[in-house]
């Protein structure tokens, strides 16, 4: 069975850190998962949006100037990797089904990377979703609900 794949972008921002040190940093909302293809211009103008927004960046003894934001579209993919989580787009599917795509994918990414075991590799860990029991069901949040995303904990 074919999955549903949905466009991927992952954003850095680069910044000066106060004392003419430029650091770089990841978005916290790493990676950018869409329904459809948004299009260059509005993944630039959303982080454009979410610069002002994070919460160190608010901080008045910590004003730090952006420097540049690199956005890098990578390949679709039916889940995307946050911080002990993933997360998809339901489109009309019931949790046992969003259950079963998950399950497809992390087999997919365990032989990936028993393939790779040997080799020099930057993929990523799967943070924990390879142990089943780490499962939680999918968050029940009025802001998944209302941009139809479907997260899993684990």
């Amino acid at each position: 069975m074919s999955d549903m794949v949905f466009p991927l972008y992952h954003v850095t921002f680069g910044y000066d850190a106060g004392d003419g040190t430029e650091v770089e940093t990841t978005s916290p909302m790493r990676p950018w998962l869409y329904p459809t293809e948004p299009g260059p211009m509005a993944v630039v103008v959303r982080a454009l949006t979410v610069w002002p927004t994070l919460k160190w960046r608010r901080e008045p003894e910590r004003d730090r100037r952006l420097v540049y934001v690199e956005i890098i579209r990578k390949p679709d993919v039916p889940w995307a990797l946050g911080w002990f989580t993933h997360q998809t787009f339901r489109v009309g599917r019931s949790d046992d089904e969003l259950r079963s795509s998950f399950e497809r994918w992390v087999r997919r990414w365990e032989q990936y990377q028993e393939d790779l075991r040997h080799a020099p590799t930057d993929t990523p860990c799967l943070m924990g979703a390879e142990d089943r029991w780490r499962w939680q069901p999918f968050c029940p949040c009025e802001t998944c609900k209302r941009n139809d995303v479907a997260m899993i904990a684990h």
